[in-house]
């Protein structure tokens, strides 16, 4: 059995990216920029674990080998719910990039 990767991590991280990028105000901070965007890098590598995980579960029961089906669809929610969140979060991140893009100064 594989074990599966927990949704918390990314929530985690997401929550973490957030809360710096608020903090940052309108002054502005790089290392809390930074911040961010090594967690939003680090949730974008566990994602992509996420997926090899489930990716490697579905090769495995197409080959024929043992593999427990409430594992893998537990792995296959786990990265459907973990990329919705990645999806989220660069919707934000793109729609306060062109908020600050329209500002006039």
């Amino acid at each position: 059995m594989t074990a599966i990767t927990p949704i918390s991590p990314i929530a985690a991280q997401a929550i973490s990216g957030a809360s710096a990028v608020q903090s940052t105000g309108s002054t502005g901070s790089t290392s809390a920029l930074d911040q961010t965007g090594n967690s939003f890098a680090a949730m974008l590598a566990s994602l992509n674990q996420s997926e090899q995980q489930s990716d490697s579960l579905v090769t495995q029961l197409s080959e024929g080998q043992d593999v427990d089906l409430s594992t893998l669809m537990i792995a296959q929610q786990t990265t459907d719910i973990n990329f919705q969140v990645a999806m989220s979060i660069r919707d934000k991140l793109v729609s306060a990039y062109e908020d600050t893009m329209r500002m006039q100064v």
